[in-house]
């Protein structure tokens, strides 16, 4: 029947004499097992010597995950005075880690590398067999043991504001193999560069970068208002004429926020209704990628990068908020323009040019270009 077992052989030549060799096995810096003196016979000191699965579980070691030694003494005799012991490298059995402390910010990705230093086996099954690591859902093929693996860890954002540095544990563990390592993570949060930032598109329809740069969007139609560059993450508004008798003013009569192929909605736009349509569409995505919550009039849609919308139903008008998350820092287009701290560069077309409708002088707070429609460029390209 077909076996695969884990064992170790002490290698070392034969010396001029003819004298006895005594094994010495040293795990963790401690001696564990010392084997009956022999001698060579050919060399068959060495294979008489191997350390065997059955030898570590004698010793009470049932898994990997250690350092090993061995060193080896001469002798004239089998109760004679031995040589000093000549001691091997230490070799660690199991899986080394590339970094066994990490530090990480919120929002932010860092990849550690897994390497296996002993080859690895699974039992009576003959044939390709497998280790796999639960906690970060990795397969390795026994075939490829020698391989380095890597493992993306994310920084998950959360929805608190401050400077904070928390340290997280993460073990991994296997179901078959009896073997355990962890690392630590520090975890960092620092939110000062999205500190009491937002967008907004308030009736009839004011704008607000999240940059601070306000501006009037006086336009008909379907426009995005956040599209985040790197993650299928967008939100998108519809105008309409405001009615009332009020000309040339559009509002805002619905919004769709869009995660991955999940999508919530508001809308009363066609035929300007007076009864909204709330939807909500889950399309192959996780249940939580989206996750609403109603306040009163106002509902919370958080996003999976750690942002938030807040839409404000009154009548028959809706004002839309923007939130960021640290993850949109560099990361933002649309009507909230680019969040960079900068108030000078929100204005970005769709097709990645600068509108040149505007020249932007002084800060964001003075009243230079300030509520004055002058972007038809800029809010159209976004249409």
């Amino acid at each position: 029947m077909y076996t695969s077992k884990l064992q170790f052989r002490c290698e070392f030549t034969k010396h001029d004499a003819d004298v006895f060799y005594t094994t010495n096995w040293v795990v963790n810096g401690e001696l564990v097992l010392t084997e009956d003196a022999m001698k060579w016979d050919n060399g068959d000191v060495i294979a008489n010597h191997t350390l065997t699965e059955a030898k570590l579980i004698s010793v009470h070691i049932t898994q990997v995950g250690f350092e090993l030694r061995c060193s080896v003494r001469a002798s004239f005799g089998k109760g004679t005075a031995a040589s000093v012991p000549v001691m091997s490298d230490p070799k660690f059995i199991g899986i080394k880690i590339s970094d066994k402390t990490l530090e990480l910010s919120e929002g932010d990705f860092a990849d550690i590398s897994l390497q296996l230093t002993a080859p690895f086996g699974c039992g009576t099954t003959a044939g390709t067999c497998e280790l796999n690591i639960e906690s970060v859902h990795l397969v390795i093929l026994a075939s490829e043991w020698n391989k380095a693996a890597t493992v993306r860890v994310f920084g998950q954002v959360s929805q608190s504001l401050g400077s904070s540095s928390n340290t997280l544990k993460l073990k991994l563990a296997t179901p078959d193999v009896l073997f355990d390592n962890m690392f630590w993570v520090q975890l960092k949060k620092n939110t000062t560069l999205i500190a009491r930032k937002s967008c907004h598109a308030v009736n009839d329809p004011h704008m607000l970068t999240f940059d601070g740069r306000r501006y009037e969007h006086q336009y008909e139609g379907v426009f995005t208002m956040y599209k985040h560059t790197i993650f299928p993450i967008e939100v998108q508004i519809q105008t309409a004429d405001c009615g009332r008798g009020v000309h040339n003013a559009w509002c805002n009569c619905g919004v769709a926020i869009r995660a991955g192929r999940t999508v919530f909605e508001f809308n009363r736009c066609e035929g300007q209704s007076s009864i909204w349509t709330i939807e909500y569409t889950l399309c192959e995505d996780s249940g939580d990628v989206l996750q609403v919550k109603k306040k009163g009039n106002n509902y919370e849609v958080y996003l999976p990068t750690g942002g938030r919308v807040t839409v404000n139903v009154y009548g028959i008008y809706l004002n839309v908020y923007i939130y960021p998350s640290i993850q949109d820092v560099n990361n933002t287009r649309g009507l909230c323009g680019t969040l960079t701290a900068n108030c000078r560069d929100d204005f970005f077309l769709r097709d990645g040019t600068y509108s040149t409708d505007v020249t932007a002088t002084g800060d964001c707070g003075t009243t230079s270009n300030v509520w004055q429609n002058l972007l038809t460029t800029f809010s159209n390209s976004w249409k």
